[in-house]
């Protein structure tokens, strides 16, 4: 078992400075974004060491950025504003599907 610490939660963050929505599944949270907070109510707990390398290996992955920069505060306003274009949309639908919201 691997006890989650703040430093290193911080150091395997996006290149963007973020998180996946992978990275906060592997540490339980099944919600986008995540509630203000969700970090200290990790830090201290115990996680296998297959979801530690998963987790780790994650913050590589680019393909949730389009959807990390954006929060659905965010998205619902530019459509509404129809400033979201087609391809931006359908980006945002596939991050969305593969996380199974829709």
């Amino acid at each position: 078992m691997f006890k989650i610490t703040k430093e290193w939660i911080d150091k395997y963050k996006t290149t963007n400075g973020a998180y996946t929505f992978k990275q906060l599944q592997l540490l339980g949270f099944d919600t986008w974004p995540p509630l203000k907070g969700w970090k200290k109510s990790v830090i201290g707990l115990h996680i296998s060491e297959e979801a530690r390398l998963k987790f780790e290996k994650a913050s590589k992955d680019e393909s949730e950025k389009p959807f990390i920069r954006s929060t659905v505060k965010d998205v619902c306003s530019k459509i509404r504003k129809g400033f979201l274009n087609s391809d931006e949309l359908s980006k945002i639908l596939n991050v969305l599907r593969r996380m199974g919201h829709i």
